[in-house]
């Protein structure tokens, strides 16, 4: 677990089986350290602070680069963003060095022949590695767009989706919103939203989906005899923060102080501060606008005090429903 921004925080599991170890490795997108096991009285994360509570918490490890690509590249290849070249969210890491390799590739390739498998976002969108995991023949669970390379302009469905068939498999931003809420399809919502009262524990949402094919996927794994690493990596808390409406409930407006710093800070490298500004653009993102609108949202609307309450809450819900999925994954 980090401070400060990190674009993903790693949890690893593991336990003995022989000269081997099977590892669970564990990633959220874009979670900052607003767990309980940081001090947060309003965090509601028990599964992450139970966790915590019997295993190494680090208060002073860093996210590379305050953003996905890179630095999930980086603690991937066990190689800094300006050492493997990954420094925006375009460049795939086997594009930048060929001769890269990855932490499940190695174990798969090591003496003790790892069986690697993956659910989530574990490289960044649309670019995962074919090196890095068993294919179907080794564990076949129907999961046959696991390693493959797509645009993320390709939604699952759509023409030239490299895996057709495969929408619940492959996790998707997207499949958290009711697109009828959204502004940009002329809806009221920001980059939050209020689950429907009718689904109170996120079935399909996209994190519930991942954790139940984690959970398939850790029974199989334990029932076979070679050593293995499951990688699960959760989509939330990434935008938009949406989450059912009990967790959302669970946050008013005034219960989340808002983030404390608006802008970069002054001695900031010149990837983190650039990649601040990125995730400035992803609040301007076209979704988030109403056809006929222009400027910049931050400034319009989230540096004004409600709204800055509004979305600190639906943060601190979004993160608050990823630990429960965590939780599922280990019941």
């Amino acid at each position: 677990m980090t401070r400060g921004r990190p674009s993903a925080v790693l949890l690893f599991l593991a336990h003995g089986r022989g000269a081997a170890v099977d590892i669970l490795h564990v990633i959220f997108d874009d979670l900052r350290p607003d767990l309980g096991a940081y001090g947060r009285r309003w965090a509601r994360t028990p599964h992450l602070d139970a966790l915590a509570d019997g295993g190494v918490v680090f208060t002073q490890a860093h996210a590379a680069v305050a953003l996905c690509a890179p630095s999930r590249a980086s603690f991937l290849t066990g190689r800094r963003p300006d050492w493997n070249g990954v420094i925006d969210l375009w460049t795939h890491h086997r594009g930048a060095d060929r001769r890269a390799v990855t932490l499940p590739q190695a174990l798969r390739e090591s003496e003790e022949r790892y069986l690697t498998v993956s659910y989530g976002k574990v490289f960044h969108q649309g670019q995962d590695d074919p090196l890095a995991w068993a294919p179907q023949a080794e564990f076949a669970d129907h999961h046959t767009c696991r390693g493959k390379r797509w645009s993320p302009a390709t939604p699952p469905g759509s023409p030239g989706d490299p895996c057709p068939g495969q929408r619940p498999a492959r996790w998707n931003y997207q499949d958290y919103q009711l697109p009828g809420l959204m502004r940009g399809e002329g809806g009221s919502r920001f980059w939050f939203e209020r689950g429907p009262d009718a689904n109170p524990n996120g079935v399909n949402y996209t994190d519930y989906v991942i954790a139940d094919q984690a959970r398939g996927g850790l029974e199989r794994l334990a029932a076979q005899p070679r050593p293995w690493y499951l990688a699960v990596g959760f989509v939330r808390p990434h935008l938009p923060f949406n989450s059912p409406a009990p967790f959302f409930d669970a946050f008013p407006i005034d219960a989340v102080p808002p983030p404390p710093r608006p802008r970069p800070p002054s001695h900031a490298s010149v990837l983190t501060a650039n990649s601040v500004r990125v995730g400035e653009g992803e609040l301007n993102a076209r979704i988030w606008k109403r056809p006929d609108e222009e400027g910049n949202l931050v400034t319009t609307y989230l540096r004004k005090a409600s709204m800055a309450g509004n979305f600190a809450a639906a943060y601190a819900a979004a993160v608050s429903f990823a630990d429960a999925q965590f939780g599922r994954v280990m019941d």
